[in-house]
């Protein structure tokens, strides 16, 4: 059975809870490394973010979970395949926003926002 586009959006939402819950464990991610970045320092505030960036869909999933949703969409959901395309890009730009990092601190959290606002 073939989806519309608007069923595969339907079946996304519920799945996802609508993105709350992704959005809530990226919003902790960085609140973490806002904190480290203050309290401690902003070297460890890039890595907290990085390690914090990796943990942003198991946490996504498991408050998805709590909540009473799947945490994903249904298998055949054409909009399942974006997902996949664009962390590709966020992947291949992590070294990048590192490298401007290097440099200084701050430009890799402004790198990071570009990234993942082209995601």
């Amino acid at each position: 059975m073939e989806l519309t586009f608007l069923e595969a959006q339907a079946d996304t939402r519920r799945g996802c809870c609508s993105g709350g819950a992704g959005i809530l464990a990226s919003a902790l991610a960085w609140a973490v490394a806002a904190w480290i970045a203050v309290f401690v320092s902003p070297q460890r505030a890039i890595l907290a973010l990085l390690v914090g960036g990796m943990l942003i869909h198991p946490v996504g999933l498991l408050i998805c979970k709590l909540l009473g949703a799947r945490g994903s969409h249904s298998k055949g959901n054409p909009l399942g395949e974006l997902a996949g395309a664009s962390t590709f890009w966020l992947i291949f730009s992590l070294p990048l926003a590192y490298g401007l990092g290097l440099q200084n601190a701050g430009w890799f959290f402004l790198a990071m926002l570009l990234v993942i606002g082209g995601r």
